[in-house]
């Protein structure tokens, strides 16, 4: 059985590609990640065979980001643009403050799943190293914030 501390240390390797995805469903495989509540079938198979982009999505459902982050602004789409300004202020407090530092946009991550309409800008925490996303305003889209690993 694994960890959520091993769970963790393993989604940080990837997350920094430290290790390949081919080297983290080879873990998967060899760990035998057993099927709990938290993680469906679908996800599991996810695990061992999704892109980069889906591992970590549901890496960041199983390993949870640290209060210091998750505690910047709650992740949505915004319903207005008031909105977005009240959240790009929070995560320049929190750039401010040493819980963010700004990042290139991950390698491994793909917007395919979804629709973006604007600018996206990425961060990664200094505590807990999950990468965050905010994407800007766009035409009748107000923007959006979450977490992508």
């Amino acid at each position: 059985m694994v960890s959520e501390q091993e769970l963790k240390e393993y989604c940080l390797l990837l997350r920094t590609e430290n290790i390949s995805i081919d080297d983290f469903r080879a873990w998967v495989v060899k760990s035998g990640i057993e099927l709990k509540g938290d993680v469906t079938r679908g996800d599991f198979l996810k695990l061992k065979n999704g892109s980069v982009t889906q591992v970590l999505k549901i890496l960041s459902k199983l390993v949870t980001s640290c209060d210091r982050c998750a505690g910047v602004y709650n992740q949505k789409v915004f319903s207005s643009r008031s909105e977005f300004e009240n959240c790009l202020s929070a995560i320049e407090k929190a750039c401010s403050q040493g819980v963010f530092n700004s990042i290139s946009k991950p390698s491994w991550f793909d917007t395919l799943d979804k629709v973006k309409f604007g600018v996206e800008d990425y961060y990664m925490c200094d505590n807990c190293h999950s990468q965050w996303c905010i994407v800007f305003p766009e035409k009748e889209f107000n923007g959006e914030w979450e977490r992508i690993s």
